[in-house]
C-alpha cells in the first residue's frame, strides 16, 4: 500500500460516523448573500436536529430543533415532513463564516445521521482599484451618474455599496435595475453605470461599485461623492422656522386675549358694576345699608309715633278755639 492509498483510507475512515458516510459539499458564496441548502437525513419523530461548526462540540452548536422551524441569530433550520429534508439557512454571509459545518440528527456528540459541508465566503472587494476621477460632485436635489470602469459580463453580479460594502445599496445580475433612488445600467462596451437620484447632503461620502464573479477575483472601484448646495438652503430653513415660531406665538397671544375678553364679558353680564367700578366699595354693602335705613316698617312706625304725640288743640288758632 503506497502513501496515496494510506491517505485516502484515513480520509475515508474519518468521514464515517456510526456507519454513515459523510461526503463533504463545498460552496463558494459572495459576501452579503445567504447560504440556502437542503439535506436528506434520517429524522425519526422527536429526534433533535443540529447545525454546528467544526468538531460540533457543545460550544460549536449554532442552532438546534426537534423538527419545527427554529432560528437563532442568522442561522435557521427546519425539517420538512413532506419532502423529508432538513433545510438550512445562514443569512448575510461575511468572510468570518468561512469554514466547515455539519447538520446532524441525534446527539450532537454522536450523530446517527449527518451531512458535512464547507463554505468559502469571498469578500465583495477582493481587489480595489481607483478610477481617473476620485471625487464626483452633485447638487442637492439633482442626480449623478458614474461609470464603473470595471469590465463585466452582463450576467455578472453588479453592485453599489457604501464605505466597507457590508450594506449593499443595489445589486443585480440583470442589465438594468432600480432600487429606491439607485440605478444600475449595463452598457454595450462591457462597462456599467451607477446613478443616484434626488441627492441630499447625507449622500456625501465614500462609495464602491463592483463586480462579483464566480471563479475570478471580485473587483471594486472606489470613489467619493460631494453634494453641495445645502449651505444656501440653511438660512432659508432657519428663516422659515423663525417665521413659523412667530406665527405660533402670535396665535397663542390672540387666543389668550380673546379668552380674557370673553371672561370679562361674562362677568359684566352678571354684575355690570363689578367690572366698571372696580375702585368703589362693594355694591352689596351699599345696598344693605340703604335698605336698612329705608325699611318701610321701621320708617312708618317712627312717623306714626311722632304724630300721635302732637296735641290737636295746639294746632288750631286762638280765634277758632273761642
Amino acid at each position: 500500500m503506497n502513501i496515496h492509498h494510506v491517505v485516502f483510507f484515513c480520509f475515508s475512515s474519518a468521514a464515517v460516523i456510526n456507519g454513515n458516510a459523510a461526503p463533504v459539499d463545498y460552496h463558494t458564496k459572495l459576501e452579503g448573500l445567504d447560504f440556502i441548502n437542503q439535506y436528506n437525513l434520517n429524522v425519526q419523530p422527536g429526534s433533535s436536529i443540529y447545525l454546528c461548526r467544526n468538531d460540533c462540540r457543545r460550544e460549536d452548536i449554532l442552532v438546534e430543533t426537534q423538527g419545527k422551524l427554529t432560528q437563532k441569530d442568522r442561522y435557521r433550520i427546519r425539517y420538512d415532513k413532506i419532502d423529508k429534508k432538513v433545510h438550512v439557512v445562514i443569512a448575510d454571509l461575511n468572510p468570518s463564516d468561512t469554514g466547515s459545518y455539519k447538520v446532524g440528527v441525534g446527539e450532537f456528540s454522536s450523530f446517527s445521521s449527518y451531512k458535512e459541508f464547507e463554505i468559502n465566503v469571498r469578500a465583495r472587494c477582493e481587489k480595489v482599484i481607483y478610477g481617473e476621477q476620485r471625487v464626483y460632485r452633485g447638487s442637492v436635489g439633482g442626480n449623478i451618474t458614474i461609470q464603473c470602469s470595471l469590465s463585466a459580463h452582463s450576467l455578472n453580479r453588479k453592485f453599489l455599496c457604501r464605505d466597507t460594502c457590508h450594506n449593499i445599496l443595489i445589486e443585480t445580475t440583470a442589465e438594468r435595475a432600480i432600487s429606491n433612488k439607485y440605478e444600475i445600467t449595463y452598457g454595450n462596451n462591457g462597462l456599467f453605470n451607477v446613478t443616484i437620484t434626488q441627492l441630499n447632503l447625507l449622500d456625501s461620502g465614500r462609495y464602491s461599485c463592483g463586480v462579483g464573479r464566480q471563479f475570478q477575483t471580485n473587483q471594486c472601484q472606489v470613489f467619493e461623492i460631494a453634494v453641495t448646495g445645502g449651505g444656501a438652503l440653511r438660512p432659508l430653513i432657519c428663516l422659515t422656522a423663525v417665521v413659523l415660531l412667530f406665527v405660533c406665538v402670535l396665535l397663542l397671544y390672540k387666543r389668550r386675549i380673546r379668552s380674557v375678553e370673553y371672561g370679562n364679558t361674562r362677568e359684566s353680564e352678571g354684575n355690570p358694576e363689578t367690572s366698571v367700578y372696580d375702585d368703589c366699595a362693594p355694591v352689596s354693602t351699599y345696598e344693605v345699608s340703604a335698605y336698612w335705613e329705608l325699611e318701610p316698617q321701621s320708617r312708618d312706625h317712627t312717623l306714626y309715633c311722632t304724630l300721635e304725640m302732637l296735641p290737636y288743640v295746639d294746632v288750631l288758632p286762638s280765634q277758632e278755639r273761642a
